[in-house]
Formats: C-alpha cells, sequence, structure tokens
C-alpha cells in the first residue's frame, strides 16, 4: 500500500484551509479535526472488523465485503460535513465543500460497489488532485507549495494505479474507473459548489 486514501483527507483540507488564508492556527484546528474524522475514525472501524474476522485485510479488499465498511464510511463523512463546518472559522465554506464532496463521493462509491469493484485508493489520490486543480482555478487562489503541490498530486495518481494493480487488489478497469470517478465526478462538484458560493 503506497497511498491510503484515509490520510488524504487531512493533507487536501489543509492545503485548502490555507489556500484560502487561514491563519495558522485555524488550518492546524482544521488538519487536526480533518484526521479525527477522516483517519483515525474510519481506522479504528477497519481495525474492529478485521479483528472480528468481518473483513480480511484493512482494504477490504472483497467487493462483497466492502459493504459494510463503506456504507459506516459513508456515514461518518457525511456526519463530518457539520464537523468540519463548525471547526473551521474562516474557512468554513471551502472545508464544507471538501468535507461534502468527499461524504458525496464515498455514497456514490457504495452504490457502484454493490455491482462493480471500483479503486477507493485511485479515486481518492485522483479526486483530491482534482479538487486542488479546480479550487486553485476557480478561487484564482494558488496551491500552497505551487505547482510542486499539483505534480506531485498528479505523479500520485498513476503510482497508485500502477500499485494497485501490481499488489493484485484490482484489475486495471477498476483502477480506470476509480481515476475517471476522482477526477470528473470531483470537478464537476467543485464547479457546482463553486458557483454556490461554497469555494
Amino acid at each position: 500500500m503506497i497511498i491510503n486514501p484515509l490520510i488524504l483527507p487531512p493533507i487536501v483540507m489543509g492545503l485548502v484551509a490555507m489556500q484560502y488564508g487561514a491563519p495558522t492556527p485555524e488550518a492546524i484546528t482544521v488538519v487536526l479535526v480533518a484526521t479525527l474524522g477522516y483517519l483515525i475514525l474510519p481506522l479504528g472501524l477497519l481495525l474492529v472488523l478485521r479483528s472480528k474476522g468481518r473483513i480480511k485485510t484493512i482494504e477490504a479488499r472483497d467487493r462483497e465485503r466492502r459493504e459494510r465498511p463503506v456504507l459506516v464510511g459513508a456515514a461518518i463523512l457525511s456526519l463530518w460535513v457539520m464537523v468540519m463546518w463548525m471547526a473551521a472559522g474562516s474557512v468554513r465554506h471551502p472545508i464544507s465543500g471538501v468535507a461534502l464532496i468527499l461524504a458525496i463521493n464515498i455514497w456514490i462509491v457504495s452504490l457502484i460497489t454493490q455491482r462493480f469493484k471500483v479503486s477507493i485508493h485511485v479515486s481518492g489520490v485522483s479526486g483530491a488532485f482534482s479538487i486542488l486543480v479546480c479550487a486553485a482555478w476557480l478561487s484564482g487562489q494558488p496551491v500552497p507549495g505551487g505547482v510542486g503541490t499539483l505534480i506531485g498530486f498528479g505523479l500520485a495518481i498513476p503510482l497508485v494505479m500502477w500499485a494497485r494493480v501490481m499488489d493484485h487488489a484490482h484489475a486495471r478497469n477498476e483502477v480506470l474507473a476509480g481515476c475517471a470517478f476522482g477526477l470528473l465526478v470531483s470537478a464537476i462538484q467543485v464547479v457546482v459548489l463553486f458557483r454556490l458560493g461554497w469555494f
């Protein structure tokens, strides 16, 4: 496993908070609250499910066994939209926008997973890239770290795709579907939320 999708929301939210001018203490609060809701709680759930034998790995690789962890994760992410709204202070609109995108996307993935296994790892990294690019483009605010940050996220996409196929976690069509989903759906969502004043 090269990049676990659970680490991406705190990173993206921290970058978006700085991009939109959050004072340092506020950006740190955003990252800490995002880490609790998007990394610690879901990871704890996965570890409990693994210890009870309901999933074989914390990645929940079997499509048939993914449904419960993905649905519970979707519920957590949905509740966390409001938590991020309360924690984000001066940058609550863009941070809540990212939180809303994450919640909507995991619900969509939970529906897709009932018929087709899509790479959540790839959709996560490609979605993060798409959110950062679209937010910078629409707002005119540069991403912290500039082009280097975007290049790093952009290069991570094919790397994660390759790793998921080489690790036999996904077939090529599953990582391609995850990439297309992350790039396109997240971009559309940022554009819509920007027009609604959330970015």
